[in-house]
């Protein structure tokens, strides 16, 4: 079963702030590539494509590669979600681009994820540890309401920054009580449980007037 849990984070804000802006860098030249593609009466690209179109892209680069990858995974997503209402819809619009240089939310996929105890370790590129001299982001959690697996992440920023957590959860199990449990209804007694070991007696004292009137409810 999976669960959603989203928690406020701390850490150093100005890194997510860029690394931020980074991950909106790739999404504009995937979504531009694939609308041309599809102009000229093809199928779109998608995310297998995309990946080797955008190899050479500086912030596509500059990202964790699993970062880098979700990232195209969501425009393959758009893309799809496009399609989908243009089969109701012939003038459904195609997906809008995003703003230059503005923040946009961080993937994590689960193969770069690493929590612990109440630390998110993710490491960056290379290219990214050249460039800024950074080996680790790391932000810290608050304590998660469930010991889980944690699938995928998505770090954004509104009010302050929040992490959007995808959480694998086991289903819990209904318990099943063991032997038999007896009742027996009564007036005095409307209830005399016995569950094989002890016995509880509940009186009805308070229902006995009302049931001999013939106002029992």
């Amino acid at each position: 079963m999976k669960l959603t849990q989203v928690v406020k984070i701390e850490g150093n804000y100005e890194v997510l702030d860029n690394l931020a802006k980074i991950t909106n860098g790739p999404y504009n030249p995937a979504l531009y590539e694939s609308s041309q593609r599809y102009k000229k009466g093809q199928k779109f690209y998608f995310y297998y494509d995309l990946c080797n179109i955008l190899k050479s892209n500086t912030p596509y680069a500059l990202l964790p590669s699993q970062t880098a990858q979700a990232a195209l995974q969501k425009v393959e997503g758009a893309t799809k979600s496009f399609l989908k209402r243009r089969r109701n819809d012939a003038n459904a619009g195609y997906p809008g681009y995003h703003k230059k240089n503005t923040a946009w939310v961080i993937p994590i996929k689960s193969q770069q994820i690493k929590i612990d105890g109440n630390i998110l370790t993710v490491p960056m590129s290379t290219k990214y540890k050249e460039e800024k001299g950074l080996e680790y982001l790391d932000p810290k959690l608050p304590k998660l309401r469930y010991a889980v697996i944690v699938k995928y992440i998505e770090l954004y920023k509104t009010d302050r920054w929040y992490a959007s957590i995808v959480i694998d959860a086991k289903e819990q199990q209904e318990s099943v009580p063991k032997g038999n449990l007896y009742i027996d209804l009564g007036v005095k007694k409307p209830a005399t449980v016995f569950d094989g070991k002890k016995v509880a007696v509940y009186s009805g004292g308070k229902l006995l007037p009302d049931m001999v009137n013939g106002h029992a409810r």
